[in-house]
């Protein structure tokens, strides 16, 4: 009995895994509870049930069904199971697990299913079954599908091997089409480009293929072939001498052999731009990957064909020292010179600037004076004379020398990346600049900000701080990828704009910091029984209160200190320069000025080899590692606020007052700067020898071992400003000068 609750012979049944019940009547399954209590009992196994069952003539798998017993079932398959349903699933079971080898093929049962039997195909999009002799497999989708659904196609999955298809199930591979175009193609714009890193890209494909390639002939191959995008592609082709007309549909593409080129059809709906669009679009990628495996008939590599064709340079380099365990590129070598490929990115780079000038050139290596004559008759420019890192072309270093070069010869950056395999993106040299110059404005904004509120009412005066501290962070400036744009007029009008302050105005210098530090004394004397870290403690958490001072007015900040009065005097003992002082608690703008009266210029050292250790932890300041035998348990902030005074002190004393800024939270608690804030993720920013404003963090430690903790915000910060950041830090920050160190 079967687990259809049939009677069949046993050597129709399998014990298979794969065998399921939809496999009946053609395979059936004994019908058996291998978990019943008896054969526990009895202690009877599976593996015991499944010998008895072979003993009998059960099949253990379909690969042990007779020829004469498989292809019985293929030929009945047409009577019994007319939808097919069936059939898809034996035809699957027996390419996956049939060795052709096996077939006896002088069985009366195999010769009469090749000669008159019929297979489940598809056709126009219906599904029938036609005769083994007119039906056909597609291993691979190298056809559009108005094309394939032309012939009768039997209904196996693709890529089972299309030699194997055929030995066993008689089907003849659809790969005999003849393709010619009946009109000149037309190429979509990005063709030039896509061409030129389709051509880049043969020698990592090449790569995977270099030791199975024995006789060339997969190297002749690639470097004939051409694939070129269309936005239309009219064409026919001719098989078995009848010549018929189709169309492609997005992705697909047809092979003309006695050219060896390819025709692929992009999808015009997508609005390709740049060459990065195709590398993003993943229908895209596989088509590229389906092409070269299909040509090459190479299925094992696919995967890796689609990672290449979406990657830059470095990821496919990385993917052949991964995939092929290549790590001095050598197979990457050999490709290249089996090949006969152009591997120089200053050529490159070159080429991409004639192609946007349509300039006449061959593609091809050169040597150095032959291309520098060549460059200096097109473009009448000396390349000697533009010193780029061509092998990253977006390395910020190059953007000042791309900028002048693109002005000389009048192109801008989106027409080059129209022409070239690499995008360049100069947006963040642009943003820099605005950033140099929101810095180099910052105390002129501070100024009309502060003339133009003076006389408003109390509440606009509130938001003094408020509005520089949106100054400070604001980037909501149109810079685009050209070499064309107005930095300066771009920001002034930005800034008007968003805060009706007129930058380009002349105005008459106030030291609004003077203006805060006097009324600051004002407002103390104002106070009874004053203690100065409850104020400060006051006037720190709230801009509003802190805005006001600047202007003078008092009343709020008396009734809030009035309200928050600590009457307790709790002081507190620190040690600095070999000497112990006692300050009240967090009242840090005496520990302030009592380390800057104490000798606190720090040397600076560059680290030459000592890598820091870095832990980098939740957001938030990262806690200093200053020595707990100089500051209570409980103390955490006084050798953070020590350390980042005498880097302010020293950086002071090497680049001068008025280019140096201390900008953290402490300098906000110190009364050095009310607009002091942590979340700006660095803690002092000057102007270097090149008039450049460089940010530092600054971490204070005991131990010589450089070892600190920084935030992830921290971390965020640094990458974004790489180019101007810098970590300094401070060693024994509360020891005597010449103990003392600030390394960076």
């Amino acid at each position: 009995m079967t687990a259809t609750d049939k009677i069949v012979k046993p050597s129709n049944c399998c014990i298979s895994k794969t065998i399921t019940k939809d496999f009946s009547p053609f395979i059936e399954i004994p019908k058996v509870d291998y978990e019943t209590q008896i054969f526990k009992d009895e202690k009877i196994s599976k593996e015991d049930i499944d010998f008895y069952f072979s003993k009998v003539g059960v099949n253990k798998e379909i690969s042990n069904f007779s020829t004469e017993t498989i292809y019985s079932m293929l030929s009945n398959l047409k009577d019994i199971d007319k939808d097919g349903k069936k059939a898809k699933l034996i035809y699957r079971e027996i390419i996956e697990n049939i060795d052709e080898k096996t077939i006896n093929k002088k069985s009366k049962e195999y010769l009469e299913f090749i000669k008159n039997g019929y297979v489940f195909c598809s056709l126009n999009s219906s599904f029938l079954y036609e005769k083994v002799s007119n039906a056909y497999y597609i291993e691979n989708k190298t056809f559009g599908e108005e094309i394939i659904e032309q012939f009768y196609t039997i209904e196996i999955d693709r890529r089972k091997r299309q030699q194997k298809v055929e030995r066993i199930f008689g089907v003849k591979p659809l790969d005999k089409l003849d393709f010619q175009l009946i009109e000149k193609p037309d190429y979509h714009d990005l063709n030039p480009i896509f061409q030129n890193e389709i051509n880049e890209l043969k020698a990592y494909i090449y790569a995977f293929r270099l030791a199975k390639d024995k006789n060339g002939d997969e190297s002749k191959w690639l470097k004939s072939s051409k694939i070129s995008i269309c936005k239309t592609i009219k064409a026919v082709y001719k098989h078995n001498g009848i010549t018929k007309g189709f169309e492609l549909k997005p992705y697909e593409f047809i092979h003309v052999d006695n050219k060896n080129e390819i025709y692929l059809l992009v999808d015009i709906t997508k609005g390709y731009k740049l060459f990065s669009d195709l590398q993003s679009d993943f229908r895209f990628t596989d088509v590229i990957a389906e092409i070269y495996s299909s040509i090459l008939k190479v299925d094992t590599h696919r995967v890796s064909f689609s990672r290449l064709f979406e990657a830059n340079t470095e990821k496919k380099i990385h993917i052949l020292k991964t995939e092929l365990d290549d790590n001095n590129l050598e197979k990457l070598k050999n490709s290249k010179k089996r090949l006969n490929v152009v591997d120089d990115p200053k050529i490159q780079f070159w080429f991409s600037i004639l192609s946007s000038l349509n300039k006449k050139y061959e593609y091809r290596k050169y040597k150095d004076e032959e291309f520098k004559k060549l460059i200096l008759t097109n473009l009448n420019q000396d390349i000697e004379e533009y010193k780029l890192n061509y092998g990253e072309i977006n390395d910020f270093s190059n953007f000042s020398i791309i900028t002048q070069l693109f002005y000389n010869i009048n192109i801008d950056i989106p027409l080059f990346n129209e022409n070239s395999t690499i995008e360049l993106d100069i947006k963040q040299y642009f943003f820099e600049q605005l950033q140099q110059l929101k810095n180099d404005n910052q105390t002129k904004f501070e100024v009309l900000l502060f003339n133009l509120l003076k006389d408003n009412s109390t509440q606009s005066k509130e938001t003094f701080l408020e509005q520089q501290s949106k100054y400070e962070n604001f980037n909501q400036l149109p810079i685009v990828n050209s070499v064309k744009i107005e930095i300066n007029k771009i920001f002034y009008t930005g800034i008007k704009s968003e805060f009706q302050i007129d930058l380009s105005l002349t105005h008459v210098d106030i030291e609004i910091s003077d203006i805060y530090k006097s009324n600051l004394k004002k407002l103390e004397k104002q106070i009874k029984s004053l203690n100065k870290a409850v104020l400060n403690g006051i006037i720190e958490n709230d801009t509003k209160l802190r805005s006001l001072i600047y202007f003078g007015e008092y009343v709020r900040i008396i009734n809030e200190y009035q309200n928050y009065l600590d009457k307790s005097d709790n002081s507190k003992e620190i040690h600095f320069n070999n000497n112990t002082h006692k300050i009240t608690k967090g009242d840090l703008e005496a520990l302030y000025d009592l380390i800057s009266s104490n000798d606190p210029i720090t040397k600076i050292e560059k680290i030459n080899s000592t890598k820091p250790e870095v832990t980098i932890g939740k957001d938030g300041k990262g806690k200093s590692k200053e020595s707990s035998k100089r500051f209570e348990a409980s103390d955490k902030e006084t050798p953070g606020f020590i350390g980042e005074v005498l880097v302010f002190k020293s950086l002071k004393e090497k680049f001068g007052d008025g280019n140096v800024i201390w900008d953290s939270g402490f300098a906000k608690k110190a009364n050095i700067n009310p607009k002091g804030d942590d979340n700006k993720h660095y803690d002092i920013k000057y102007k270097n020898k090149y008039n450049k404003w460089n940010f530092v963090e600054v971490k204070t430690i005991a131990s010589k071992k450089l070892e600190f903790k920084i935030s992830n915000s921290e971390v965020k910060f640094g990458i974004e400003n790489k180019n101007n950041y810098e970590i300094m830090i401070v060693i024994n920050a509360s020891d005597m000068k010449e103990n003392r160190r600030i390394k960076y």
